[in-house]
């Protein structure tokens, strides 16, 4: 598996067992989040942590899968 494959897996992992340390330590602190449907944008780990926090409260039985990289 890809560095890229293992990375959003981890991330995928985190987000879908609500483990936010985990999923803070998968992103880079600089990162930058588009979302498109809202054309929201979002600046950093901290601020990437709470939008999956929120979105995770809004669908509580929310999971990801990766199939392929």
């Amino acid at each position: 598996m890809s560095d890229i494959g293992k990375i959003a897996r981890e991330n995928v992992e985190a987000y879908s067992s609500g483990n936010w340390d985990q999923l803070k330590a998968s992103l880079s602190p600089d990162c930058v989040y588009d979302e498109i449907g809202t054309q929201r944008k979002m600046k950093g780990a901290d601020e990437l942590v709470q939008a999956y926090q929120a979105w995770k409260q809004a669908i509580p039985d929310g999971k990801g899968t990766i199939k392929d990289t």
